[in-house]
């Protein structure tokens, strides 16, 4: 953990590899406790590291469901459902109500719970009123607002999808570690590593059976079983038996041609078979007679095909002694530090799955058993082999323990042995006779594979252990979660600071999250008394073509700013289409310039045909390129039916694809928790959808920007928004990598009226996450967005990231070496003057062109409650 840097790469829960974004100063005089699971492995972590663990009620929750799944659960009780209906069937055409009224009547004002009427409010906020207001009352058609109770009474309550398991510090996991007797806190095995192809060289399967019953100085194996051998010659190997009744030697394959079987004598003119390669004559006579008669004539110089060293006259191979040593079985086995030295190699042990599986099968083939109750157990007097094994096993997502014993033979001890054991159904020996065995034993057991124990490692013990320096690191990884120690555990990441956001409002601004992925920004606007809206299934919806919570008043304004606004919000929308429409659920692509003369006039058109103070939906514009108004087909020149369904058919089918694909139900209805922006503070959460993949959040991303952005504006427009907005736009790299055109696209949506001094917050944990957007155009105008941006704040990071930065935005020797010099520990970390880091809670704030402004930023006891980087996550090394 303390080697790590910003760029290196860990493993997440699912074992793919995810970039370590940020790393913590080295931490002394902490809390640390010893973890130990169930296998026998342990992590040294700080008391206050945050895990994931399942605990004992989840696991019986998790049975009881398994048993009787549960129904999906409607919002609304019978009892309000019946209420609602009973007054509906009273409600006389074109009458109208008072929301107040209303709640005690459907007896929802007196039942002590608050948010029963506010809720009302909520509902029915953008239901247009009717008739002359009773004081500060406003009226509404009550059987408009009537349906509206309904149709939420019977959507489906919240997302009712598995919550989000919530993090727990070490400490609390050691204040509640058993649960009627048992251990309480599990935490899931890891996947499997998702790992490249390694380039090996010696293949995996031969080099696993070598450990197992190779000789350990020698290119020897000792086998009785002769489908090992047929195995290792179908890997290409030459294997013979030797002197010994079960011993094998494994010879390289030949890398040159085969030598041929008859040769004509250039000399006596006769057919022979050649026994040295080159071989010219049938006898040293005739080489003789062709000295004399001078005939013969000497090979012309040769090197060697390796090393291209000279080689001797008389040799009669292609590389030198030294090279062919080396390109021997024996040889291969030095070059990889084996030879005398049993061990797995780290290449071996970062292989791909196929890789590592055949090693594995090549290691329990010649020295793996199966126990009578189904478990695959791997048994060697060689400890270091068998860490090798155990984090092999590991590596393949599998739950190993590790256990110590004597091994004894005939009453004889011949010394300390480890076996590592794991129980799995998948198909682990190559052998017959062993695979059948397991499949046999493993059906007696009455198939094991359905019991989850094997799926965790339980937590059996919290214990205090001598403080030692720990670190704490934020990885790219959404879950948060990466992998620690050689047993591949899952842990949790660490919320890199909101003290900008924090001390923004303390100034007097409005904090819009437009986009919380994560949901990090919940707790921090509920704490400011903000607004928080979900997003998700069953949740909240909000349509990204809303012109936002003022949009109904537009009316109201001189004509001459009416039609700017429109024009503005009319163009956002169009853009946010484009954008949508590059991802791979719409058309994979930008729109060419045909199609977005159609989707622009299609929003124009949709935006017209509303009443006053609606705003269109997507499926609205999909109507009305579907209808092939006349204006749309006239500004597209298209003479016929043909030509026109020609150009819109793509798009009507990628717009569609939207509605009903993965985004099915989140952006494509009208808003139902429009943005209140006076409130402090206000994030729009898209935690829910996070396990959707990338590219649904990525979309997710540009809805909600385009929506809250709009909202932002139209409230400029009208005057009721006179503080300063900040705009954290977080994760911005995943809408970046949604498509081609996506930083145009941002820098559309996001675009805004900056005489009124908005701030937006572009976050990105490196400049190599712009790398890695699809098309250069999208890589050099990220660089554009860079250089464009007013203040610049860096934290400690390496010099490698620092010259990427110094790319953008020029730095001076001066203030490069400054913050590169916060990057490392003082000393070990261990030491009392080393224990402060000297990058903890340093920045550069750099204005323009000016000079950096070194500053310290210390935290008060609120923001260390809500967001204190060390004690969200620390890890220490085991």
């Amino acid at each position: 953990m303390g080697d790590l840097e910003v760029g290196d790469l860990v493993f997440t829960e699912e074992g793919y590899p995810t970039p370590v974004v940020a790393v913590s100063e080295v931490m002394t005089g902490r809390d640390c406790l010893e973890v130990t699971f169930s296998d026998h492995s342990s992590i040294v972590a700080d008391a206050d590291h945050l895990w994931v663990t399942e605990t004992a009620g989840d696991r019986q929750r998790h049975m009881a469901e398994a048993r009787a799944p549960r129904q999906r659960r409607r919002l609304g009780r019978p009892a309000e459902l019946a209420a609602v209906a009973k007054a509906a069937a009273e409600t006389a055409p074109g009458s109208t109500a008072v929301i107040a009224s209303l709640a005690r009547e459907l007896g929802w004002a007196d039942t002590g719970r608050g948010w029963d009427k506010e809720r009302l409010y909520r509902w029915t906020a953008d239901l247009p009123a009717v008739g002359e207001p009773r004081g500060k009352a406003r009226l509404r058609e009550r059987q408009r607002v009537l349906d509206r109770i309904h149709d939420r009474l019977t959507a489906l309550a919240q997302d009712q999808r598995p919550a989000a398991q919530a993090p727990i510090t070490t400490r609390q996991i050691g204040a509640t570690l058993t649960a009627g007797g048992k251990s309480n806190h599990a935490v899931a095995v890891c996947g499997e590593l998702r790992l490249p192809p390694a380039r090996l060289l010696i293949d995996p399967y031969v080099l696993g059976a070598w450990l197992g019953d190779g000789w350990t100085a020698a290119a020897r194996i000792s086998t009785a079983d002769p489908e090992l051998v047929t195995f290792l010659e179908a890997a290409g190997y030459v294997v013979r038996k030797i002197s010994g009744k079960y011993a094998y030697s494994i010879r390289r394959p030949a890398d040159d041609p085969a030598q041929p079987t008859s040769l004509t004598c250039t000399t006596c003119r006769r057919r022979f078979t050649p026994r040295q390669r080159r071989q010219r004559y049938c006898s040293r006579q005739c080489l003789g007679k062709a000295i004399t008669s001078g005939t013969h004539r000497r090979a012309a110089p040769r090197q060697c095909a390796d090393c291209h060293a000279p080689l001797a006259r008389n040799s009669i191979g292609e590389r030198c002694r030294a090279c062919w040593r080396r390109a021997t079985f024996t040889g291969q086995l030095k070059a990889l530090g084996v030879h005398g030295n049993k061990h797995i190699p780290a290449e071996y042990l970062r292989a791909d799955v196929e890789q590592r599986r055949a090693l594995l099968a090549g290691l329990l083939d010649t020295d793996g058993a199966v126990s009578p109750g189904g478990q695959v157990e791997f048994v060697t007097t060689n400890k270091r082999l068998a860490d090798g094994v155990h984090e092999l096993v590991c590596s393949l997502g599998l739950r190993p323990a590790m256990t110590s014993g004597r091994a004894r033979l005939g009453g004889r001890d011949y010394g300390p042995k480890w076996t590592v054991s794991f129980t799995t159904a998948t198909r682990v020996f190559r052998l017959t006779r062993k695979h059948t065995l397991h499949q046999e034993r493993l059906l007696r057991q009455g198939k094991p594979w359905t019991n989850t124990r094997t799926r965790r490692r339980y937590i059996v013990a919290v214990e205090p252990v001598v403080s030692r320096a720990v670190r704490c690191i934020q990885v790219a990884n959404p879950t948060g979660l990466f992998l620690a120690g050689r047993s591949f555990i899952p842990t949790h990441n660490s919320a890199i600071a909101k003290r900008l956001c924090l001390g923004l409002v303390a100034y007097g601004c409005t904090l819009v999250v437009p986009g919380d992925v994560k949901g990090e920004y919940a707790a921090l606007v509920r704490a400011l008394g903000g607004q928080v809206v979900r997003i998700g299934r069953g949740m909240d919806v909000i349509n990204p073509l809303d012109s936002g919570p003022l949009g109904r008043h537009l009316s109201s304004l001189p004509a001459e700013q009416r039609e700017r606004v429109v024009a503005e919000v009319n163009g956002r929308r169009g853009e946010l289409l484009h954008a949508l429409l590059a991802t791979p659920h719409g058309l994979t692509r930008r729109p060419s310039a045909e199609e977005s003369t159609a989707i622009n006039t299609a929003v124009r058109l949709a935006a017209d045909a509303q009443q006053p103070g609606v705003d269109p939906t997507i499926p609205d514009v999909i109507a009305v390129l579907r209808q092939s108004p006349q204006a749309l087909r006239d500004r597209l020149i298209a003479r016929d039916e043909r030509t026109y369904l020609g150009t819109v058919r793509p798009v009507i089918a990628a717009l569609e694809n939207l509605c009903d694909g993965p985004l099915s139900g989140l952006f494509d209805r009208p808003t139902t928790s429009p943005l209140d922006l006076s409130q402090p503070a206000l994030a729009i959460d898209l935690s829910p959808i996070l396990s959707a993949g990338d590219q649904v959040v990525a979309a997710g991303l540009l809805a909600t920007w385009a929506y809250s952005y709009a909202s932002v504006d139209t409230a400029r427009a009208f005057g009721l928004l006179d503080r300063q907005v900040v705009l954290p736009l977080d994760e911005l790299w995943r809408a970046l990598r949604a498509g081609p055109g996506m930083v145009a696209a941002m820098d559309a949506i996001t675009r805004l009226n900056r005489s009124k001094g908005e701030i937006s917050l572009m976050i990105t944990h490196s400049l190599q996450d712009l790398e890695a957007l699809p098309t250069e155009e999208d890589r050099a105008k990220a660089r554009g967005l860079m250089e464009r941006c007013d203040t610049l704040i860096l934290a400690a990071m390496p010099v490698s990231e620092l010259v990427r930065v110094s790319a953008q935005k020029p730095l001076t020797q001066a203030e490069t070496s400054l913050v590169a010099s916060w990057a490392s520990p003082t000393a070990s970390g261990l030491d009392a003057a080393a224990a402060m880091h000297p990058g903890r809670g340093k920045y550069l704030i750099k204005i323009g062109q000016r000079v950096g402004i070194p500053t310290r930023l210390q935290l008060t006891d609120a923001e260390r409650q809500l967001y204190d980087t060390d004690a969200a996550m620390r890890g220490g090394r085991s």
